[in-house]
C-alpha cells in the first residue's frame, strides 16, 4: 500500500489538472456564447431601433422607426409601422386621431396612416405558439380573430406558398395608437401603419395635428424629421 502512494497522488493531481482544463475550455465556451449574443449575425438580426422626437404646442413627439418586432415580422412589406409617443405637455386635453398623422417622404408625397382593421394583405408566417393555444388548450382571450385562409389570394409582394394568414394580425390590433383624448400630464402611445412607403426614401418626416379636444381647433403641427440610414 505504500508503494502505491505516489501513483494514487500523481493520479489525484492528473484528475485536477484535467478538471481545470475542463472548467478553462467551457468557460471559453460561455464567453463565445455571450460574445455572440451581443454582437449577432447580421443575418435574419433586426438592426436597432432609431428614436426621433420633436415639441411644438405643448405636445411632445416620440417616433421609433424600425420598432415592430411583431406578428409578422415582415409586416413592412405591406405597411410601414412606425411607433409613436405622444405626451400631452399643455393645460388643455388633446383630441389622438389617426387621421391627424401623416408620413411625408421626400417634402412631397404623403402616406396617411391607416386603421389597423381595414390593413388587408396575406402573410406565412405561423402565429407563435404561444398564441396557438393556452395551458387550458384554448385560444387566449383577444387572438381568435386570426384565422387560416386557404383559399386567399397570394399576394405579389410575397411568391411563397404554403399555409396563408390574413392580415391585420391580434397584435397589430393591440399595438395600435389607441384614439381618444390625452388629458394634460399624460402620454399615450402606439403603432401607426402607414401606407407602404417607397423603397430607400431619401428623407421622411412625420407630422402630427395637435387638436383642441374640448373646441376641435388645431394648435400647431409637430414636425418629426426621421433622417435614413
Amino acid at each position: 500500500m505504500a508503494d502505491g502512494g505516489p501513483l494514487v497522488t500523481s493520479l489525484l493531481l492528473l484528475g485536477v489538472a484535467v478538471m481545470r482544463v475542463l472548467a478553462v475550455a467551457l468557460l471559453g465556451l460561455a464567453s463565445i456564447g455571450c460574445a455572440a449574443d451581443r454582437h449577432p449575425s447580421s443575418s435574419g438580426t433586426p438592426a436597432p431601433a432609431r428614436t426621433w422626437s420633436a415639441t411644438a404646442a405643448d405636445v411632445e413627439v416620440v417616433v421609433i422607426a424600425d420598432a415592430w418586432r411583431g406578428w409578422p415580422r415582415d409586416l413592412w412589406r405591406v405597411v410601414t409601422p412606425i411607433h409613436v409617443s405622444i405626451t400631452n405637455r399643455g393645460d388643455v386635453p388633446l383630441r389622438v386621431a389617426r387621421a391627424n398623422f401623416a408620413l411625408l417622404v421626400d417634402g412631397r408625397r404623403r402616406l396617411a396612416a391607416a386603421d389597423p382593421h381595414d390593413v388587408r394583405g396575406v402573410i406565412y408566417e405561423p402565429p407563435p405558439a404561444v398564441w396557438v393555444q393556452t395551458r387550458a388548450g384554448l385560444p387566449p382571450p383577444g387572438y381568435t380573430e386570426w384565422a387560416l385562409q386557404p383559399s386567399a389570394p397570394t399576394g405579389s409582394w410575397d411568391p411563397r406558398v404554403g399555409d396563408q394568414f390574413a392580415l391585420p394580425t391580434p397584435e397589430m390590433l393591440e399595438r395600435a395608437l389607441p384614439e381618444g383624448v390625452l388629458e394634460p400630464g399624460r402620454t399615450t402611445s402606439g403603432f401607426l401603419y402607414f401606407e407602404r412607403a417607397p423603397a430607400a426614401p431619401a428623407r421622411r418626416e412625420l407630422t402630427a395635428l395637435v387638436v383642441d379636444a374640448l373646441s376641435g381647433e388645431p394648435r400647431g403641427t409637430v414636425v418629426v424629421p426621421i433622417e435614413s440610414r
